[in-house]
Order: C-alpha cells, then structure tokens, then sequence
C-alpha cells in the first residue's frame, strides 16, 4: 500500500567541498544515480576544506563542472550569496528530483567567514583572501533583497534580535542539561 504522506518527498543530502572527496559522498552519488533516486545533492563550496584548499580536494576544484558527464544526475550551480539566484536553482532542483527525473546535485559557491571550528583562526587563508570572502556576506545581500520586497529595516532588526535571543535561550536550556552518566554509554551497544 502506498502512503500518501510521503508523495513528492526527496531525500536531501548536505555537504561541503571537502566531502565530495570522501567515499560516502561517491557511494551516495553511485547509488542515487544508478537507481534513479529522488536525491538533491546541496554542496556549499567554499572554496576550503577544514584548511585545505578545494583545488587540492577535487579536480579543477569544482565538483559539479566534473559531475556534468555523470548518467542519470542533473548538476546545477551559482552563487549561494545572491538569494534570488539560489532560490532558482534550489527550486529547479526539487522541481526535477520530484519530477522523478533522478538525482540533481547544486553547488552553491559561498564564502566561509568563521574558521572550520572554534580553534580555527583561519591562519591559512592569505588575507586578501579573508578580505574578498567578508565582502560576499550574504546577509547584507539578503537584506537588501527583503528591503526591494518591501521589508523594513526594523524588521529585519526585529528578526535578528529574535534569532540571538533564541540561540541564547537554546544555549541555556543546553547547557541546563546534566552531564551524561559514563556507565550507560554501552547501553544501547550491540555487537
């Protein structure tokens, strides 16, 4: 029996540049693409991986450009920092995985503006490298696209300060949690 509550339903697999070197990811792109799967493949490339360059990750550094002879697999891409172009894409994605059409892989390009983790200060990353990526935020480009479709300024101000009082809130409540008991990490181990 079919059930209706998964029709028009895609599996979405997320990543970043420096995974699509990784077996999993080739395993994954092997599979959908064989079988036909209902499989988007969202990659951020931000041109780094932890802290090595995506051209020393993938050949000629775009995985999408190398995918696009790959049977059965759409590949898209753009720049993840203008909104308008990155819906698009994301929307002819979903449109051709659920028109039963196979897999699409998107790679978006973005600028990573943290390091990788809390330890990471990014210091392999020549600083006009640092410099180009902060001008690409697309958080300004977002607001200027929401301001042409009539939202305001305090709105968006209104928005972000909702967001860190929740991420604040959230943090507490995480934090509020105790620490986990040492003697039930093989409780649920089957060997």
């Amino acid at each position: 029996m079919k059930e209706t509550d998964w029709e028009g339903a895609i599996a979405v697999a997320m990543g970043g540049e420096g995974n699509v070197a990784s077996n999993g990811f080739w395993a994954g792109l092997n599979i959908a693409s064989t079988l036909h799967l209902p499989v988007l493949f969202f990659i951020e490339d931000n041109s780094y991986s932890l802290s090595v360059p995506s051209s020393l990750q993938t050949p000629n550094g775009n995985i999408a450009t190398n995918l696009v002879g790959f049977g059965n697999l759409r590949t898209l891409q753009g720049d993840g920092t203008d909104p308008l172009e990155a819906w698009e894409l994301i929307y002819h994605a979903i449109n051709h995985v659920r028109g039963c059409n196979g897999p699409c892989l998107v790679r978006m390009r973005v600028p990573r503006l943290s390091g990788h983790t809390f330890i990471d200060g990014q210091a392999y990353k020549p600083p006009q490298v640092r410099v180009a990526e902060a001008a690409r935020d697309p958080l300004p480009k977002i607001m200027e696209f929401l301001q042409t479709q009539g939202v305001s300024v305090e709105a968006w101000e209104t928005l972000e300060h909702e967001v860190v009082q929740e991420l604040a809130s959230s943090l507490c409540s995480a934090e509020s949690y105790p620490e986990p008991d040492p003697s039930q990490a093989t409780v649920s181990l089957f060997l």
